[in-house]
């Protein structure tokens, strides 16, 4: 059995899309897509505990996440078609974006040598300063090797 503490560097990145069309009271169709997503340079900081398992090693990580925004997308097309006319307009779809990304992690693995095999949780605050719902899941499949 081992504690230790385990820092980390990585590229997250993630897009949503979505789209929706209803249809006026005067009888326009108005036709909406959007996409938002992040891209970042993360780090994560992880209290690890390792119990030895004949040649490998279980471990169980618990720990927080850090990203800065490095890139993003932030698009809404609306297009509203009336009398066969269409109407495009473009805009962003959230008003405002954080400029970083908070969170916590949970995860569990296998260390063999020089290899790993890690299943990890993540729970971080996301990409939009609107409400609390803007919340981001993740649920990671990592493959390590170590220098």
């Amino acid at each position: 059995m081992k504690w230790s503490i385990y820092n980390e560097l990585l590229y997250s990145r993630y897009v949503a899309e979505g789209s929706s069309e209803f249809t006026t009271d005067e009888g326009a169709i108005v036709n909406s897509e959007m996409e938002i997503g992040g891209a970042y340079l993360k780090g994560s900081t992880l209290i690890r505990y390792k119990y030895p398992i004949s040649k490998a090693n279980w471990f169980l990580n618990s720990g927080v996440s850090y990203g800065i925004l490095v890139g993003n997308t932030n698009e809404r097309t609306v297009n509203r078609f009336f009398f066969g006319e269409q109407e495009p307009i473009e805009t962003f779809a959230l008003d405002r974006l954080r400029d970083y990304e908070v969170g916590i992690s949970v995860g569990t693995g296998l260390i063999l040598d020089r290899y790993s095999v890690e299943t990890r949780f993540e729970n971080t605050t996301g990409i939009s300063n609107v409400g609390s719902k803007s919340r981001v899941n993740r649920l990671l499949f990592l493959i390590g090797y170590k220098f």
